[in-house]
């Protein structure tokens, strides 16, 4: 299973909303998790319990 980073546009594409709204969200949740990087976040929320791995491995591909 790959990897690659995707970009905000690419998971706009795939949630279906704009490019703009993921950048909205990714900007207000980096100083809310205190952190700089949507995997970063996405790692440290896992870790909090605030997702399961599962949909943290998944937004790690995502992102």
């Amino acid at each position: 299973m790959g990897r690659e980073r995707k970009s905000s546009g690419d998971i706009g594409n795939i949630r279906g909303i704009s490019q703009n709204t993921v950048n909205f969200h990714v900007k207000n949740v980096l100083p809310k998790m205190d952190t700089g990087s949507r995997t970063v976040t996405a790692l440290k929320a896992a870790r909090l319990g605030i997702i399961e791995f599962l949909v943290c491995h998944t937004l790690f591909i995502l992102l």
